[in-house]
């Protein structure tokens, strides 16, 4: 998985003529966002004054960028860290498939489509969420099939920790836990009682990670 996607970046370097920002900026203004937030204008997408605070975007994926920037001194090296978590998605693939199936060819097959999927290398390339997003996503899941398989309310409790960070760095999933908690309440309807309070509080852990952020926007601009 890293050799294919360190290819696939030289490649595309190349074809932009040795402009690594032109590469892997992006087109979702999370490379904008990043560079705003480093130059000190806030969490903006304004290329200039007045730096309107920016509600669209959710906040993972930018600073991230800026984490990755300050740890590594560039984006070319954040670009390649990024590669590193993307290149992991089918060690987490192969672990889904195991809890699901049971069955050791099933995971390689898994693993070995994941490292090898031709649009998985491509978005781990630039700056889009969807990698940050489907690492955290990926461990979330893990951690839901732990708690199917042992019943063990820390796992639950995870599995809504990295929930709400996936919520944070691409909402498509912000109605999932509903229907997990709904799943949970049939998977234990012999206890019940229990059950509804361990999913209450899995909704609530998803719920507080994603509140500070939604009544940020609300601060700012009025809106959710």
């Amino acid at each position: 998985a890293i050799v294919v996607r360190c290819l696939y970046l030289g490649v595309s370097i190349e074809a932009w003529n040795g402009n690594v920002n032109a590469t892997i900026e992006g087109a979702d203004s999370y490379f904008v966002l990043s560079e705003n937030i480093l130059a000190g204008h806030g969490f903006s997408n304004d290329v200039q004054p007045p730096y309107k605070p920016n509600t669209f975007r959710t906040p993972i994926m930018p600073y991230f960028l800026v984490g990755a920037h300050e740890l590594f001194g560039s984006y070319f090296g954040a670009i390649l860290f990024q590669i590193l978590i993307a290149s992991l998605l089918p060690l987490l693939g192969m672990r889904l498939a195991w809890q699901m199936f049971r069955d050791k060819q099933i995971s390689i097959v898994a693993g070995l489509f994941l490292a090898l999927e031709p649009i998985s290398i491509l978005f781990s390339t630039f700056f889009y969420s969807e990698t940050v997003f489907t690492f955290i996503f990926f461990i979330s899941v893990i951690y839901f099939f732990k708690y199917l398989e042992d019943h063990r309310l820390i796992d639950l409790l995870f599995s809504a920790a990295f929930m709400g960070f996936a919520m944070l760095t691409k909402p498509t999933v912000e109605f999932l836990p509903f229907f997990l908690g709904a799943l949970l309440l049939w998977v234990w309807r012999s206890d019940l009682k229990r059950e509804l309070w361990r999913v209450t509080l899995f909704l609530a852990t998803c719920g507080l990670i994603v509140f500070p952020w939604v009544y940020r926007n609300y601060v700012v601009t009025d809106t959710f």
